[in-house]
């Protein structure tokens, strides 16, 4: 079975099991503390999203391998996508993520939530494009036009990379990051942890589908003696620095 072909098996199962999965962000951007008059709940601190990250930071695939990668994985989410532009915003991604540490397969497990790879794609809140970013957020990343495809990709990296370094050095620090870049750094800040509100929870739950399907997809062949092998171009790092 080819990339394209598992891409779009997997996202049909996965969209049929759980409905939400692949929805792009709707809901207001600054969500209510407080759940039917009372604080909201922390969710369980879980840690796989940071444990995966932080063992594929230490053997990344080849540029070609995660571009193309990015390239079928972006036209099965949103098949209306051109070519010409998946191509662009795929080698965009991949030359951000490996410039910033972060892995692209993460970034495109983001925009895969955030929007379906939908360029165009406007919320109810104002958030824009791609990463769905705010207009305030965009302007604070120096991001002039956040409707333009490739200035929405590098406003998304750059904001991203801003949460990673911010959160790095807790053990969910990929969870928090993520979890900030839904529903702003405040909140995570002010409950040292992530309140269950909105729906963080099943926000959290796509990205991770969504980023092992792409570890999958580009796994490396193993050696002999059942190992991968390793590219020792890439250092171990726990991404934004």
């Amino acid at each position: 079975m080819d990339v394209y072909a598992l891409f779009l098996t997997v996202l049909f199962a996965v969209k049929a099991c759980t409905g939400d999965v692949i929805k792009p962000k709707l809901q207001p951007d600054a969500p209510p503390v407080l759940v039917a008059g009372r604080v909201a709940p922390l969710l369980p601190m879980r840690t796989e999203l940071t444990n995966l990250f932080r063992n594929c930071m230490r053997s990344l695939p080849d540029e070609p391998i995660l571009k193309d990668a990015v390239y079928q994985f972006a036209r099965a989410l949103n098949p209306k996508l051109s070519s010409e532009l998946a191509e662009r915003i795929a080698d965009e991604l991949v030359k951000l993520g490996k410039r910033e540490r972060i892995d692209p397969r993460l970034i495109a497990a983001l925009i895969a939530r955030e929007s379906s790879f939908q360029p165009a794609l406007r919320s109810p809140s104002g958030a824009i494009g791609l990463g769905q970013l705010l207009p305030s957020t965009a302007a604070g990343l120096g991001i002039a036009n956040p409707e333009d495809p490739m200035q929405n990709v590098r406003g998304t990296v750059a904001y991203l990379s801003q949460l990673l370094r911010k959160w790095n050095a807790h053990p969910d620090a990929i969870e928090r990051a993520l979890a900030s870049y839904r529903l702003g750094p405040r909140i995570i800040e002010e409950r040292n942890g992530i309140p269950d509100v909105v729906d963080i929870n099943s926000y959290l739950n796509a990205i991770h589908r969504y980023y092992q399907m792409l570890v999958k997809a580009t796994e490396r062949p193993k050696n002999d003696n059942g190992a991968h092998t390793v590219n020792d171009d890439n250092d171990a790092t726990t991404g934004g620095g």
